[in-house]
């Protein structure tokens, strides 16, 4: 029974932390769709939008009615029957409209307003999403670049070690010295120290694009390497 909960928890856990493979638009549209100042600035627009309308009503004509109701209380003498009768109840309807001919162009001068806030607003959106894409796309590649930097670093290690071991193997033999063994000990010992440095500098490169877009930082994360032709200009373009 134990074993069984401890491999039900064990996939749990294994799910839980199962890798998300992104490309550049998948983490582009995640932070777009994350971002909370986006939402507000859509929401300024909405707003905008909505003042233009009420501007635009301010035109209109206004019209109303009302209906003024005299009821007498108690009972009248008819001077015609000569009868006693309820005192009657009267309704008198009145209707109405006003049209604003002139008032000096400030319903004119404010819906203009209202409909410069909503180029504003319109403005102030597409660039804050434009700073977004610009700045998830950076990150995105600056995590590339520095796993590209860390296979470098891993693999001039992996020589170094080759070298060390076959120089070794020289020193033993006698065909080099011992300073030639620590000259190379060296360089594998910083090699060693910069591969350190690549991996935390991935990481953190990593850490900051799942920032960027507003996610999880323990989830595990893998992105998938952009194709270089979608990024060059097309050869044999059209003369003018």
């Amino acid at each position: 029974m134990r074993i069984l909960l401890f491999g039900i928890a064990l996939l749990l856990a294994t799910a839980s932390h199962a890798q998300v493979r992104l490309d550049l638009k998948q983490c582009i549209d995640i932070a777009i769709q994350n971002n909370i100042g986006l939402k507000q600035s859509e929401n300024q627009v909405s707003i905008a939008e909505v003042a233009v309308i009420q501007r635009k009503f301010a035109f209109l004509p206004s019209a109303g009615g009302q209906i003024g109701v005299n009821r007498n209380i108690g009972q009248t003498v008819d001077n015609f029957s000569q009868k006693i009768l309820e005192s009657p109840t009267t309704a008198n309807p009145t209707l109405f409209a006003s049209l604003g001919l002139f008032s000096g162009l400030c319903k004119w001068n404010g819906l203009k307003a209202a409909q410069a806030d909503v180029a504003a607003a319109q403005y102030s959106l597409k660039d804050l999403q434009n700073d977004i894409q610009l700045n998830v796309a950076l990150a995105y590649f600056q995590v590339i670049f520095s796993k590209d930097q860390e296979l470098i670093v891993k693999e001039r290690v992996e020589l170094l070690e080759k070298q060390v071991a076959q120089t070794e193997t020289l020193y033993k033999a006698g065909t080099l010295t011992k300073g030639d063994l620590y000259n190379l000990k060296a360089q594998l010992a910083t090699e060693k120290v910069n591969l350190v440095n690549a991996k935390n500098l991935a990481r953190q490169n990593l850490l900051n694009l799942i920032l960027a877009m507003n996610e999880d930082p323990t989830q595990t994360y893998e992105l998938e390497r952009p194709n270089i032709e979608d990024f060059m200009l097309e050869k044999g373009l059209e003369p003018l």
